[in-house]
């Protein structure tokens, strides 16, 4: 294990030999969010319209006594408020905005991506930038955060690679199927579903959000390094500690009626004595 550079935030577990100003990059944390000065037009437009969106919300029901509460499991609210219930400092506030976005939108000739200058400095030095480049392009070695600790650690792809396999190959835990199976899981969700709505539990908003579709998005298998484990245990001692492995859902099939389902565990979590 390398740790010539004395951080306790990066541990370069790889062959791979990791610059100065990779391991301080890999120090602020695989959360951290460099500056730019490059985005998505369209990502733009959202943005102004949920400002517009959020403002006219905002002053139709200032002086409102309703206390509106969301009914959980229901998609958001796309509703606007017509112009005749606003007033006129808001509509033009409007115009004022969408004449700004335009401004800087028409900058860009017909281009998808909008190039401007930020007034404020960058948060990374130009050896960090040219090391995130260098570290992005590595198809080597794999970046992840630790099981415990919050460390970040790189590791040889190949290696990580064989952990993934030594637990998938472990019939105890895992069987390994010879077809797709979301597609007889989604009509088995749903009719769940139709009996709880029968039943009054859910409502017709709820049934509707909850429903299982077909997203084409999978579930992700991944591992997080145990590297609090003995290192002469370790899957390949010293160079690959064993992983907890994790089966992201997001923005599968299910994706929705998890959320629901996780609403009702949480209240026996609570109450689940400590030992």
């Amino acid at each position: 294990m390398e740790k010539k550079n004395d951080s306790p935030f990066t541990i370069n577990l790889s062959s791979t030999s990791i610059s100065e100003n990779s391991i301080k990059l890999l120090d602020k944390g695989l959360s951290f969010i460099p500056t730019y000065n490059k985005i998505l037009k369209d990502k733009i437009i959202f943005a102004r319209n949920k400002l517009i969106r959020n403002t006219k919300l905002h002053s139709y029901f200032f002086n409102s006594k309703i206390d509106y509460i969301k009914e959980p499991f229901t998609p958001d609210s796309n509703w606007v408020p017509p112009d005749f219930r606003l007033r006129r400092d808001i509509i033009k506030l409007e115009k004022d905005i969408i004449e700004a976005t335009d401004s800087i939108i028409n900058k860009t000739l017909g281009k998808n991506i909008v190039d401007y200058s930020l007034k404020q400095n960058q948060n990374l030095s130009a050896q960090e930038i040219e090391a995130l480049l260098l570290l992005k392009n590595d198809n080597n070695i794999i970046i992840k955060k630790a099981d415990k600790g919050g460390a970040t650690v790189i590791m040889d792809l190949d290696n990580y690679l064989k952990e993934g396999y030594r637990q998938l190959n472990d019939t105890k835990y895992y069987k390994k199927i010879d077809k797709l199976i979301y597609p007889e899981v989604i009509p088995k969700i749903n009719r769940i579903l139709a009996r709880l709505k029968n039943r009054g539990f859910l409502s017709l908003k709820q049934l509707k959000f909850l429903t299982a579709k077909d997203t084409g998005k999978h579930r992700y298998f991944y591992m997080l390094p145990k590297i609090h484990k003995e290192q002469d245990k370790w899957t390949i001692p010293h160079k690959m500690p064993p992983g907890r492995p994790i089966v992201s859902d997001v923005n599968s099939e299910s994706r929705h009626v998890t959320k629901y389902i996780d609403s009702f565990l949480n209240l026996w979590l609570i109450n689940i004595p400590v030992i």
